[in-house]
């Protein structure tokens, strides 16, 4: 008795250190704080271009609103659901195409345009968890780019006599403009978000241009003058698309 006795207290002992084995303590997996991503955005944009009045004739104007933004970045998580974010991206936000003729004494006078829309920008700004869904409000600025691409053709006519100039132009201007993005993400997994916001960035929307005078003789425009002060406009965007993130 005393053996068996003996047997079955070394049997309970030694299973009393294998389940100790396993119900010790599990070192957590450490995450880290800063979570980068990636983001491509499809946007839908409004701009404040204008074009210019040809002899007191208004512009006929085409916007065409889509373009779109990708950007890298990181997140990193504070507490009470609260974190951070920032980010830096290029994007494009449409084109503006415009065409006016107008006439004066002895000739006329046609322009035709077009001026597409994209910069980079950087941004930081709050994020908030609630659920499954990340809100965030984000500032910055964009170094907004306006390429403008513009044909004018003047025509004049003297007797039985015709004469046509041409002038070409291409240019890009270049401004840094305030913006701020406000949306949300939903989170499908730890990887993949679905993200709706909404963009703006604070141009110039004191926009005169205005071509107006006579021509002072078949062969020349000198009696023609122009006048134009323009600077890049505001920018409101629609944005949605897809965020994946490295965790």
């Amino acid at each position: 008795m005393k053996k068996t006795a003996l047997t079955i207290g070394l049997i309970g002992l030694m299973s009393q250190n294998v389940f100790a084995g396993d119900m010790g303590v599990v070192n957590p997996v450490q995450i880290s704080p800063f979570i980068p991503f990636i983001s491509g955005e499809g946007a839908v944009t409004w701009n404040t271009i204008k074009s210019a009045r040809v002899f007191d004739v208004s512009p006929s104007t085409n916007k065409d609103k889509w373009g779109g933004r990708v950007a890298v970045g990181f997140n990193h998580q504070y507490r009470n659901n609260f974190g951070f974010s920032s980010e830096i991206g290029w994007g494009y936000y449409g084109r503006t195409s415009s065409h006016v003729f107008g006439a004066a004494q002895s000739g006329s006078l046609a322009i035709s345009n077009s001026s597409d829309l994209y910069g980079f920008d950087i941004l930081a700004g709050l994020t908030y968890d609630l659920n499954r869904c990340s809100l965030f409000l984000k500032a910055g600025a964009m170094a907004e780019n306006r390429r403008v691409k513009g044909l004018s053709v003047f025509r004049n006519s003297n007797n039985t006599t015709n004469y046509v100039s041409s002038n070409k132009l291409h240019t890009v201007s270049t401004n840094v403009l305030p913006e701020v993005k406000v949306g949300g993400i939903y989170n499908v997994n730890d990887i993949v978000g679905i993200s709706l916001a909404y963009m703006h960035v604070f141009g110039n929307n004191n926009y005169s241009a205005k071509v107006s005078g006579a021509f002072s003789n078949p062969q020349a425009t000198a009696g023609v003058s122009s006048t134009v002060s323009a600077q890049n406009p505001s920018l409101d965007s629609l944005m949605f698309g897809l965020v994946l993130r490295w965790v």
